[in-house]
C-alpha cells in the first residue's frame, strides 16, 4: 500500500487543503494468489441502453436523476479477506505492520465487483421482484 497525495486548489489559485489517500497497489495482486480472477467483473451501462433510457424518458415526460458516488469503492464491504501491509514510513499506534481491511480501498482488483455486488443486493432488498435485465445488467 502507499499514500497518495494531492493539493486541492481554489479559484484564486491558493491551496485550500491537503489530501491524502490511501491506495492498494492492486498491480502487486497474484490472480489465484490475492484475488479470484472471476470475481473481479462489474458491469458497466452499455451507450445504447443509455440511449433507449434517454429517449424513454423523454417520450414519456419522466424526470431522470442521475449520481456519482465519489467515494463508491471505499463503502463496499469484501466479499473476501484481504490483509494490507501498511505504508513505509506509517507506524500503527499498535505496533502492527499489516491490517485486515474490513471496507474495500482504491487499487484492489475485485474492489468495483464488491461495490456492484453491494449496490444489486440493496436494490433486491428494496423489491425482491426486480430482475436483471439480460440485455443489460446495469439495468432492473
Amino acid at each position: 500500500t502507499m499514500f497518495v497525495y494531492a493539493l486541492k486548489w481554489t479559484l484564486e489559485n491558493t491551496i485550500e487543503r491537503y489530501k491524502a489517500r490511501w491506495v492498494v497497489r492492486g498491480f502487486l495482486e497474484v490472480p489465484g494468489i490475492h484475488y479470484d480472477p472471476s470475481a473481479t467483473h462489474a458491469p458497466v451501462a452499455s451507450d445504447s441502453s443509455l440511449l433507449i433510457l434517454l429517449s424513454l424518458t423523454m417520450q414519456h415526460g419522466l424526470h431522470l436523476k442521475q449520481m456519482d458516488v465519489k467515494t463508491a469503492f471505499l463503502n463496499s464491504p469484501l466479499v473476501h479477506e484481504v490483509w494490507v501491509q501498511f505504508p513505509a514510513g506509517y507506524v500503527h499506534p499498535s505496533g502492527h505492520a499489516f491490517a485486515k481491511l474490513d471496507k474495500s480501498l482504491y487499487g484492489l482488483k475485485q474492489a468495483a465487483a464488491d461495490w456492484y455486488a453491494l449496490q444489486h443486493a440493496r436494490l433486491i432488498s428494496f423489491d425482491p421482484d426486480l430482475k436483471r435485465s439480460v440485455a443489460d445488467p446495469c439495468f432492473y
